[in-house]
């Protein structure tokens, strides 16, 4: 009896449950993204150069990254992509040696730029993950942050952070290829 009742739980806990979950889970909506569309990680070439935009502006490097509300043709606008794995990339800026990193003493509201010529921590690995209409999020590897802007109050000008996910166009972003 206790054998055939172990069974049985074991059945439920193991097959029947996370079947049921994993269908109640595709029929929910999707306020990001419809289920249809799966999922789809940027692609960079390493050789080419990038802009990243924001619907507010071009992300630029000023001694700090902020956007940049009007089209600007500077070094300073552009980034270089290199893969590690798993779609995510570090991050330099072209003009500079610096590379795009999260300051792990804090992932909210922080930033810092490092300037180690062989980044490999992961809190300078980011994957642009496909949200909608070819807009992107931009993940901070091995966390639940996501890049976003915001307004710096000092200097009014909007920069550059991470932060939880919450629906906004402060977090999505697209890259597109420079031409010269």
């Amino acid at each position: 009896m206790f054998v055939q009742i172990s069974s049985i739980l074991l059945y439920l806990l193991f097959i029947h449950i996370p079947i049921s979950f994993g269908d109640a889970l595709s029929k929910q909506s999707n306020i990001c993204r419809p289920l249809d569309q799966p999922s789809k990680v940027f692609s960079f070439d390493e050789s080419k150069l990038y802009y990243i935009k924001n619907k507010k502006g071009t992300l630029c490097f000023y001694s700090f990254l902020r956007l940049n509300e009007f089209t600007n043709q500077n070094n300073d606008c552009l980034f270089k992509f290199k893969h590690i794995e798993h779609g995510y990339y570090t991050i330099q800026i072209f003009s500079t040696d610096l590379y795009i990193g999260i300051d792990q003493k804090s992932l909210a509201d922080n930033q810092f730029l490092n300037q180690f010529s062989l980044p490999i921590d992961t809190l300078m690995q980011f994957k642009f993950l496909h949200v909608r209409d070819g807009w992107y999020e931009v993940i901070v590897r091995r966390t639940s942050s996501i890049w976003s802007f915001s307004i710096n109050y000092s200097n009014e000008a909007t920069v550059f952070q991470t932060q939880w996910r919450i629906q906004g166009i402060n977090q999505l972003f697209r890259a597109e290829q420079y031409n010269d």
